[in-house]
């Protein structure tokens, strides 16, 4: 039997970019607001502390302005353009949906041709709630993907 911290995201995507500029696209308010767009919301704030213990929180609206739902946690290992671990709690308006508690963990990497990314999402609950992640992880990455691409 699976134990629900077990319960997993694991994704890894290829890109036409160097590792850094992979990774300041990941990191950066200007770039993040370019391509990141969970459910078709707007990125309106960050605030991104690059440090072990630094605080990290992305807010979003809708497109009609109206606060959509935020996003925060705090950084638990830095390594810049290497790997970053750190708590992805949403905090939606819904009463209905109860708030996250996830962990996140990015590895950047230099290919031949240009550099990869290692998503690991934990601390699922149910293997219900995986899918409507993982679709949107994909969703992200194809955007990431173009992003970089056209730069």
């Amino acid at each position: 039997m699976q134990v629900k911290d077990e319960i997993q995201i694991e994704l890894r995507k290829d890109f036409v970019a160097t590792v850094e500029e992979l990774y300041n696209a990941w990191t950066t308010e200007q770039d993040l607001k370019e391509w990141w767009q969970p459910m078709g919301n707007t990125l309106t704030g960050l605030v991104n502390e690059l440090r072990d213990g630094g605080k990290v929180e992305y807010k979003f609206s809708t497109a009609e302005g109206a606060e959509a739902f935020t996003i925060n946690g705090a950084y638990k290992e830095v390594q810049p353009a290497k790997r970053l671990v750190y708590t992805w709690n949403w905090k939606l308006p819904s009463p209905t949906v109860e708030d996250t508690d996830f962990l996140l963990i990015i590895e950047f990497a230099s290919t031949g041709s240009g550099s990869s990314l290692h998503v690991i999402q934990e601390h699922f609950t149910s293997e219900e709630a995986v899918q409507p992640h993982r679709e949107g992880w994909e969703a992200a990455l194809q955007n990431l993907a173009a992003y970089l691409q056209k730069r």
